[in-house]
Formats: structure tokens, C-alpha cells, sequence
């Protein structure tokens, strides 16, 4: 399994589709939910591994465990989005704790809740 840091550039060199070269690379990616812009840095060495992934947005491993950094478990999400869907797990467990799904919830797409401008 590679290193967190090569998991974090295979998984934007399949995003951006190209390969990132050594020395300092700067990109344009986009969250994988919401589409917003993410820009960042990797420093690749003349081994030609990642060395340093700097992004203003966050990997999420999507099956949860934080140990299993294959490319494939990984996916590039704004601050809000990764945010989100935290929010929602917990909201998911609660379900499931509860013995209910999503359907029981009500509908609350009306009631006034701001989260940061939304």
C-alpha cells in the first residue's frame, strides 16, 4: 500500500488526468461533490515519490479508515463538503442507531438554518 502522500497524488493525478514530474508542481482541482476550485502544491523527489501534498481542501477516505490509503479510498473535498459529510455519518449512525432510515426523517429543506452563507 503507498504512502499517504503518493495515495494523495495518484488519487489527484487521476482526477487532473496527468503525472505529476519532480520538483514542485503547482495544480487546479475541483471538489469531487460540490466542483469548487482547490488549488495546491505537491513536491515531488528526484525518486520520483511525494514528498509534500499542500491543498485548500481535504482528502476524505471514504470507507472511514484513516490506515487504508489506497488512491481508490480517497477523494478530494472542499473544507465545507468534508465537513458535511461528517456531519452526515453522524447522522447516519444516530439513524441506524434508532432503528430508522432516512425516509422517517422529515422533510426540514424549508426551515431557516444558515451554515456559513448556505
Amino acid at each position: 500500500m503507498p504512502s499517504l502522500c503518493n495515495a494523495k497524488r495518484e488519487c489527484l493525478e487521476k482526477q487532473l488526468g496527468l503525472k505529476f514530474e519532480k520538483g514542485v508542481t503547482k495544480f487546479v482541482a475541483k471538489c469531487e461533490f460540490c466542483g469548487k476550485k482547490i488549488e495546491g502544491t505537491i513536491r515531488i523527489s528526484k525518486y520520483n515519490n511525494a514528498w509534500q501534498v499542500n491543498v485548500n481542501g481535504q482528502f476524505h477516505h471514504l470507507d472511514g479508515n484513516h490506515d487504508n490509503n489506497d488512491p481508490e479510498n480517497l477523494v478530494l473535498l472542499c473544507y465545507t463538503c468534508h465537513k458535511r459529510f461528517h456531519q452526515w455519518g453522524v447522522i447516519q449512525r444516530w439513524l441506524k442507531k434508532c432503528g430508522k432510515t432516512v425516509d422517517d426523517l422529515p422533510d426540514c429543506s424549508s426551515l431557516k438554518v444558515y451554515f456559513n452563507g448556505y
